[in-house]
């Protein structure tokens, strides 16, 4: 067996090895623990490939030529190898698709046609690609760097490309300058990133001064792919090789993740989660991060789950799969109160009743409230101060609490009044004996007296007066030539308040057919000293016993 058999046998007992024993997936704690708002990293997962042969997949493949005067020979190389180009690829990919672009440098030529141009979007047609890449005519580009980061950038963004979904990317990319930068909106790091954000992967050619600023060498380290200088070789032969290199010996594998929590997040980095591009039967390491927003007061549980996929879409290894707690930040907020009311002043019979008070909490355990109340008594009994506090506590521990009070200003400045129409008269006496009666408890006076606060009403004598004189002797001897006694009794201090007794003699005038009527004031004080005085207290002594309006008083006080 020659050497080509022993190889042969080698790479077949190696392929059966790694495809019928499955590679476990890394194993991973059961529980990953993290802080709200932190971020953890997880076990680093290196995923073995298997040394395979031939096909990489779908592949969409751009060829991108500097078509600025100083490349004409590179041009006509590869425009007369194209078909075989072709060809050759297609021999080793069953599934491809072919595009070509140019770039010069119409932002600093005015002269050049453009910057950059899409001769022909991928396809499948080669006959169309051939055309596109004979479109190339070698003119312009009247400085030395050219428009290559706006070509790339473009191309990665896929702006007329129509790379499909899926696939593997590769542009091939040969000139002889290097590029201004930014060019057509794209800087060196904005291209590599578009690059990487549509998985493309480069192959650099460099026919000159491609890399004089190191540009094509971080293009290729960022994005994927090789550097490679062209020197003396033949750029057909070189474009050649390298592609079936790539697309034979080369695997991309990416990560994909997912939290079923959108507060949990499973992260990896840019290149790990777009794709890295490396030989087959080689391992790739990845890095899975877990973070979380910030929460607060209860922990917060998620399950995330993670794949390895090679070529974007076959799994390779997973899914890896862990339960995520996140441990809150402290609670430090307090409840809000909601409903307290303002401070009032109002009178002792308008207090109002308790508010009902609530409170809301950045908890959804949400808050408790207390209410107390203190009086403090001012100088009277009705004139005093209520302070009510309402205080909510939430379920930390320990709890934020917040209070709240309103102070109520009690006072009392309104006077007792009447309740009602007392202008009738309210005693009699009978018979008019000339005698006194006494009155030893003046509130026989103040039953339709009010007072809006509660608590007793005092009554105190302010006067009395009669509709008749005390005494009409003198006057009534000289008219009528008789004595004078007309029936008064020739009486004085006939109504008299003497040592808190109210006398009052029941005695009329004889001549008078009015009866006679005592108006009696009185003053009402309540106890914070509001008063007020009426006359409206009346004691009647009928001038006959026909006139008598109902059981009346008997005077028995000389």
């Amino acid at each position: 067996m020659n050497s080509c058999g022993v190889f042969r046998s080698i790479f077949v007992f190696v392929f059966l090895f790694l495809f019928l024993f499955d590679f476990p997936s890394i194993v991973l704690a059961s529980d990953v623990s993290v802080s709200a708002g932190g971020s953890v990293g997880l076990t680093e997962n290196c995923v073995p490939t298997v040394f395979q042969e031939g096909h990489p997949g779908p592949t969409d493949i751009v060829f991108l030529a500097d078509t600025t005067g100083s490349m004409g020979s590179q041009i006509a190389n590869v425009q007369s190898s194209a078909l075989s180009i072709l060809s050759t690829i297609q021999g080793v990919v069953s599934d491809v698709q072919f595009g070509v672009a140019e770039y010069k440098d119409r932002e600093h030529c005015g002269s050049d046609p453009f910057s950059f141009n899409v001769d022909q979007s991928v396809t499948t047609n080669t006959a169309s690609v051939q055309t596109g890449i004979n479109a190339w005519i070698a003119n312009g580009g009247c400085d030395l760097p050219e428009s290559d980061l706006g070509a790339l950038g473009t191309i990665g963004v896929g702006t007329g490309i129509g790379w499909r979904a899926g696939t593997t990317k590769i542009v091939v990319w040969f000139g002889d300058a290097e590029s201004h930068d930014p060019s057509l909106g794209f800087s060196l790091a904005s291209t590599i990133a578009a690059l990487v954000a549509q998985g493309v992967k480069v192959l650099a050619i460099d026919a000159g001064n491609l890399d004089a600023s190191g540009q094509a060498t971080a293009i290729v380290a960022g994005a994927g792919g090789k550097y490679v200088v062209l020197g003396s070789a033949d750029l057909s032969e070189i474009i050649q090789t390298e592609l079936i290199t790539i697309l034979q010996s080369q695997i991309t594998l990416n990560a994909v993740g997912s939290c079923d929590n959108p507060l949990v997040h499973l992260t990896f980095s840019l290149a790990e989660a777009s794709g890295i591009t490396i030989p087959t039967g080689q391992s790739v390491c990845f890095h899975p991060t877990i973070s979380a927003d910030v929460v607060e007061c209860v922990p917060l549980h998620a399950t995330c789950t993670y794949s390895v996929l090679s070529g974007n879409k076959d799994t390779l290894n997973g899914p890896n799969t862990f339960a995520v707690t996140v441990t809150p930040i402290p609670d430090v907020i307090p409840p809000v109160l909601v409903g307290v009311p303002a401070d009032v002043t109002v009178d002792c019979d308008k207090v109002p009743a308790p508010a009902t008070v609530t409170a809301t909490d950045n908890c959804p355990c949400g808050a408790r409230v207390s209410f107390s109340e203190t009086r403090t008594d001012g100088s009277c009994p009705n004139t005093y101060t209520l302070v009510r506090t309402w205080t909510a506590s939430d379920c930390a521990t320990p709890a934020n609490t917040v209070s709240a009070s309103q102070t109520i200003h009690v006072k009392d400045t309104t006077a007792p009044s009447l309740a009602s129409d007392n202008s009738a008269l309210t005693t009699c006496l009978w018979p008019p004996n000339h005698k006194y009666y006494y009155f030893t408890n003046l509130n026989t006076f103040n039953s339709h007296v009010v007072d809006n606060c509660p608590g007793p009403i005092t009554v105190s004598f302010a006067s009395c007066t009669s509709s008749q004189p005390d005494n009409t002797h003198g006057h009534n001897r000289r008219l009528l030539g008789n004595g004078g006694n007309q029936g008064d009794g020739e009486t004085t201090q006939d109504c008299v308040f003497e040592d808190g007794i109210l006398k009052v003699r029941a005695e009329r005038s004889g001549q008078n057919q009015s009866p006679r009527v005592y108006s009696v004031s009185l003053t009402y004080k309540d106890q914070c000293g509001n008063s007020f005085t009426t006359s409206n207290s009346k004691i009647l002594v009928p001038h006959d016993i026909k006139d008598v309006p109902g059981p009346c008083l008997s005077a028995n006080h000389q």
